[in-house]
């Protein structure tokens, strides 16, 4: 996919070269975005993003060119993580099942969830891939990256039975969403709410109004503020009076145990990846270790960190998990004698335990 997105950049936005066709314009564009991303908002002028930076070319393209394809393979990856949940594969089966599968990708950007979505379908119901017929409903406050998106998602028509993708622009301060749809995705578009109530409204919304006994797949940055702010909307959509049921990444349907005030974790996970997206992506993260950013690490680094939660208001009654087993909410803890300590989350109850054994946060055990 990278290579399709360079050649898009190249024909909607260079068509006749320039200075702003350099790789070198967009990097400290790119460090600006990494570090508003990872809530480094205001530790230095230079790190502000503008307010609908989507809207602005230069932002739009440098987005294009490091953020939206690593932001699909963390879309794939909360799908790797829900697939393992007991009952989730029947799930989407059901749902797989339906004549057309209409899709409301809400804040699309440049259509990354879409792509993360296609990209596990061909690698978790290959043999049904061929047999889709996909209405991808893509809405954006931003006419021209809802121009980028509807592009980008033309190349995988040839892999499905049919692939209609509608641009829609969006305001979400003046408009709720219309429609019914088997998938509604978030991807990395709450983050861009300050209030809760506003967050819990949309999310009510889309589960009373707009989900047709499908799923709601939520993205967002693996960030302390943003993660406690979902952990939070959580367990107040599981207090309303809601056909609600949360698919992943919790084994149960209580508290989230890392909601506790006292604690610094947040619920985050990783999803691995090949590095090979080509030269321009290698020179991305050369330029971003250069500016002393921590996360970015060597070029053998092949994790990404996401936030997620997977939500239905389907019938289907999920499978309880084996009172034995366990998720990983943690990385290691602490080192002792007897191995490497984590914290451990319950279904049902929720509580913490410790572990001696050797594991990494999202494990099933």
């Amino acid at each position: 996919m990278n290579g399709v997105i360079e050649e898009h950049v190249r024909q909607t936005y260079f068509p006749k070269g320039g200075k702003f066709a350099r790789l070198e314009h967009y990097l400290p564009i790119i460090y600006r975005l990494h570090e508003w991303f990872l809530g480094r908002r205001q530790s230095r002028r230079d790190r502000s993003v503008p307010k609908g930076y989507l809207r602005l070319p230069e932002f739009r393209v440098a987005y294009l060119l490091y953020f939206a394809q690593l932001n699909a393979l963390r879309f794939r990856g909360m799908c790797r993580q829900m697939l393992q949940r007991p009952g989730a594969k029947n799930l989407l089966n059901d749902i797989l099942g339906r004549e057309r599968l209409r899709i409301l990708d809400l804040g699309c950007g440049p259509g990354s969830a879409a792509w993360g979505w296609l990209y596990f379908l061909a690698e978790a119901f290959p043999d049904r891939l061929k047999e889709l017929r996909l209405e991808i409903n893509l809405a954006d406050q931003s006419g021209p990256i809802l121009n980028d998106a509807h592009t980008l998602l033309q190349p995988f028509g040839t892999e499905v039975a049919e692939l209609k993708a509608i641009r829609r622009r969006f305001d979400f301060a003046r408009e709720q969403p219309r429609g019914r749809f088997d998938l509604i995705f978030l991807s990395y578009t709450l983050n861009e709410f300050s209030s809760e109530s506003v967050r819990q409204q949309l999310i009510s919304q889309l589960i009373a109004k707009n989900l047709d006994r499908g799923l709601l797949l939520i993205l967002e940055p693996a960030q302390s503020t943003l993660g406690k702010r979902l952990t939070s909307l959580r367990d107040r959509l599981l207090e309303d009076d809601l056909p609600l049921k949360v698919v992943s990444p919790c084994l149960h349907q209580g508290g989230c145990p890392l909601s506790s005030g006292r604690l610094k974790d947040f619920c985050h996970f990783s999803t691995s990846y090949q590095s090979n997206l080509g030269d321009n992506f290698v020179r991305i993260r050369q330029y971003l270790r250069s500016r002393e950013a921590a996360e970015i690490r060597a070029e053998g680094e092949k994790y990404l960190n996401y936030c997620s939660l997977i939500l239905t208001n389907h019938e289907f009654n999920l499978p309880k998990p084996s009172p034995s087993q366990r998720l990983v909410i943690s990385g290691p803890l602490s080192q002792t004698k007897e191995g490497t300590q984590h914290r451990l989350c319950y279904p049902g109850e929720g509580r913490f335990i410790v572990s001696k054994e050797e594991l990494k946060r999202g494990d099933l055990v």
